[in-house]
Formats: C-alpha cells, structure tokens, sequence
C-alpha cells in the first residue's frame, strides 16, 4: 500500500505580510493525501492534495482502496477550504470550517465509488451581523451547518446535501443539514435540500415567540425534513419539507 502524502508547510510570516502554505503531497497508491499547510497571520492555506488511486490486485486478488482527500483548513481571511478529492474509492476530505465571520469549505469530492467529504460549518457572525452559510457537501456527502447570527443578526443558509455518486447500484444523496435555533424574534432557520435521493434537513426551532423553520425540500426520490417546532411563547410549527 502506498504511503501517506506530506503534509504542506505553514506560510512564514517574517516579511511581515501574510505567508501561504504548503499544499498536501498526493497520496501514493491506495495511499492517504496530505493535509495542506495552515497560512500564517491570515495567510491562505494551501491546496489539499488527492487521495491515491487504490492498487490493483494481483491474480484473483482484491484491489486496494483509494486514500482519503485531505481535509480542508479553517480560514480567518475568507472561506473555509473544499475538501481534498478522494481516490478511486476514496471518501473525498471534509471542507474547512469558516472561522472569524466567513463560511465554510465545501467537502472534497469522494472517487468513483467513495462517499463525498462533509460541507465545512459556516463561520459565527461578528457583533450584530448575519451568519455565515455553510459549505456544500461533496458528492455524496453531507452538508454544512450554518453559523449563527449574533446580537439578533440572522443566520446564514444551510448548505445543500451533495449528489449521490454513481457506483453499482448509485450512491445515496446526501442529507441537507438541519435549520440552525432562531434567537428570538427571528424564526429557525430552513432545513437544507438533500440531495439527489437525499432527505432534507429538519427545520431550526425557534425560540421564545420566534417561529420554527420549515423542514427543507427532499432530493429527487428523497423525503423531506421535518418542520422546526415553534417557541414556547407564541411560535407556530414550521411546515414539514416535500418530498423529491
């Protein structure tokens, strides 16, 4: 089986400006890819290498699996990073989480046959601003969650479920991510679309008389979400998601 791939560098920061890192060495056969290095200072951090394709077997034998993407890094500059893509049949690397008011990375692509990385979580807002969305879910994978509003800012959008990769029988979409909770008065948030054949997120609660977030739309051949349930004080039910 091949080895894991370097991981990248971590920008310098002497010159006084920001320093990009590294990338991920790629993983070598049936291999892991390296995690990409962490910029310094708000630097960028550097691409995620891609998982290896998996060995072929030997007469009768059984081929290797392909390595993992690696995972996206957070960011505090901009978004958080996609996810590295899997090899063949490897799950594709998570995106990075948004950090410092920005949103998340989308998950890395899994490889023929691999399942998707998971959409990194958005970013909390600054003081009285909205959240951030979350990031989309690779191929296969699941999305996002959003960040949350502060000071009664609102929240940002869920991201939406991947597609379900193609394999024998077809892979599963990938579920939406749930609604994130209101802060009163604002109402919880819609749960995300699934994917192709993916159910959608439940609907966010709300809180105090704030109203539930409705249950997001199911993928084509999916079921949808739940609806939120309403605040205590005065909050009605959100509507349940449809079906694909």
């Amino acid at each position: 089986m091949g080895g894991i791939g370097g991981t990248g560098g971590t920008g310098g920061d002497n010159t006084g400006t920001s320093g990009l890192g590294g990338n991920g060495g790629q993983g070598g056969t049936g291999g892991t890819a390296g995690t990409a290095g962490v910029g310094t200072d708000g630097g960028s951090g550097g691409s995620i290498g891609t998982g290896g394709t998996g060995g072929t077997g030997g007469t009768g034998g059984t081929g290797g699996n392909g390595g993992q993407g690696g995972q996206g890094q957070s960011n505090s500059s901009g978004p958080g990073f996609q996810g590295g893509t899997g090899g063949r049949g490897g799950q594709g690397g998570d995106g990075g989480k948004g950090i410092n008011g920005v949103g998340g990375g989308q998950g890395g692509t899994g490889g023929i046959g691999g399942q998707g990385g998971t959409g990194g979580d958005g970013g909390n807002a600054q003081p009285g601003a909205d959240g951030f969305d979350g990031g989309k879910g690779g191929t296969g994978g699941a999305a996002g969650a959003a960040g949350n509003g502060t000071d009664d800012g609102a929240v940002g959008t869920v991201g939406t479920g991947g597609t379900g990769g193609t394999g024998g029988t077809g892979g599963q979409g990938g579920q939406g991510a749930d609604g994130t909770t209101g802060t009163s008065p604002t109402a919880g948030v819609q749960g995300g679309q699934g994917g192709r054949g993916g159910q959608g997120g439940d609907g966010g609660v709300g809180d105090g008389n704030a109203h539930g977030g409705a249950g997001g739309k199911g993928g084509i051949g999916g079921i949808g979400g739940t609806g939120g349930t309403g605040g205590d004080n005065t909050g009605t039910n959100g509507l349940g998601g449809s079906g694909g």
